[in-house]
């Protein structure tokens, strides 16, 4: 089985940002274990199995956190083996930002 590699565009790094200092406001470290969250999913369940995600515009995928109410959007690269994460949205966000 091949893996992919997992790629955060500038916009989705932006967003890991803002949150994780966010959450830090919230409770110190706490923005820490959003990170954590985030690269647990996208090193390990995105990378083995980026297909069983559900599309939800097009080519853009949803997986979600499981501690946070976050999700990750991403498209898939298949010939190059490349995952793009896009953004990474609150759960009570409209879905029209899944489409940006």
């Amino acid at each position: 089985m091949k893996t992919y590699n997992v790629v955060f565009t500038k916009d989705a790094e932006l967003d890991l940002e803002q949150i994780k200092i966010w959450y830090n406001a919230v409770r110190p470290s706490l923005g820490l274990g959003f990170y954590e969250e985030v690269l647990k999913i996208s090193g390990g369940y995105l990378t083995l199995f980026p297909k069983l995600s559900k599309k939800v515009h097009k080519n853009r995928r949803l997986v979600s956190l499981r501690r946070f109410p976050y999700s990750l959007i991403y498209t898939i690269n298949e010939i190059k083996y490349q995952i793009f994460v896009l953004a990474v949205v609150h759960h009570k966000r409209h879905p029209k930002i899944w489409k940006r």
